[in-house]
């Protein structure tokens, strides 16, 4: 997984009549989320170590561990680049696992008591969404700092941290491909058309080989307020010799899924060149994307074709609450980042 800085715009893409509603999208639009940190590089940032030892970092995961019989135990990470601005950036995520379940705290620098935010942290790793306190006072974006359990018990207990995003909007990672052997909750055996996966933090992304008609990586359960979280965004790589269609399916309690019909189809739309690209696709535009999202489905080359053995790349799989696709000029720059003669704000 990497931030992706602001691109070159390419045409905005348009969906075939196999969509029943026209969905809005667009390709490598600016990034509405900042990576915070992936602890991808196996040299360990965590400082302000207080009743704790840093574990180091490895395979894309920062370990940290509470003494036993700790009293407040805490560890920092500095922001890695310049400070983030809360007011910009209001909405943050964390990857995190334990060897007990307990509920975690974490602040903004320098931490102060109303700043302060809950989270839980279970025995698998499981993304947290939060939300920072409105103007928090004194913090000035300099770093985070997480107390992961109120007080440490009889044993050394152990915690890891995957990954920090900072989100401009609200977000849902769905899969965030960044650590060793990580999935991501995506169940990708499917009709065992998948082969080959690599998921690996030098990487940053899943790595795969189709090898037969509709491989299919899904993830059910979601219980996602779909009116809300109406902009799907997946950052993916295609195999340059590929010729088949992407599709996506999905399932709400009100409009069951995966069903055919149901879906977007891009095929003359995808970047076929073996780099990673970012879609952004304003659901909310098909009226069957509402009430609450139980599943997604993705076939990430889904024809004939895809049984030749092509490679793809999937970088992460995100939901999002209003991020800008709409293009009302036509100009391949969302209306929420210009004026209306087709400049930046």
């Amino acid at each position: 997984m990497r931030s992706n800085p602001l691109v070159v715009w390419v045409a905005a893409l348009t969906l075939p009549a196999v969509c029943h509603a026209q969905i809005s999208s667009v390709i490598d639009p600016p990034p509405v989320s900042l990576l915070f940190d992936d602890f991808n590089d196996g040299v360990s940032t965590a400082t302000g170590l207080n009743n704790t030892e840093d574990g180091g970092e490895a395979a894309g995961v920062a370990s940290v561990n509470v003494l036993a019989n700790a009293a407040d135990p805490q560890v920092q990470f500095p922001t890695p680049g310049d400070p983030f601005d809360i007011a910009a950036l209001p909405y943050f995520r964390i990857s995190s696992q334990g060897s007990v379940s307990v509920g975690s705290q974490v602040f903004p620098l320098p931490p102060a008591g109303a700043t302060v935010v809950d989270f839980n942290v279970g025995a698998n790793f499981a993304e947290a969404q939060l939300t920072f306190v409105t103007d928090p006072p004194g913090a000035d974006g300099s770093g985070l700092r997480i107390d992961p359990t109120g007080g440490g018990g009889p044993e050394v207990q152990t915690f890891g941290y995957d990954y920090i995003f900072l989100d401009r909007f609200q977000t849902i990672g769905l899969a965030e491909y960044d650590r060793d052997n990580g999935t991501e909750g995506f169940d990708i055996a499917g009709n065992g058309h998948i082969t080959n996966v690599q998921v690996s933090a030098s990487t940053g992304t899943l790595r795969a080989v189709t090898s037969g008609i509709d491989p299919i990586m899904q993830r059910a359960g979601l219980n996602v307020d779909a009116g809300v979280f109406n902009v799907l965004e997946i950052r993916a790589a295609f195999d340059p010799l590929s010729t088949s269609r992407f599709e996506v399916f999905w399932g709400t309690d009100t409009n069951p899924g995966p069903a055919g019909g149901q879906s977007l189809v891009v095929t003359d739309g995808l970047i076929r060149d073996g780099q990673l690209h970012t879609y952004r696709f304003q659901m909310g535009d098909d009226p069957r994307w509402s009430d609450t999202l139980q599943i997604v489905r993705i076939d990430p080359l889904a024809d004939a074709d895809a049984a030749a053995g092509r490679e793809f790349q999937i970088d992460y799989v995100r939901l999002i609450a209003g991020a800008p696709v709409t293009d009302t000029d036509g100009d391949s720059l969302p209306d929420a980042i210009e004026t209306d003669t087709g400049t930046f704000v």
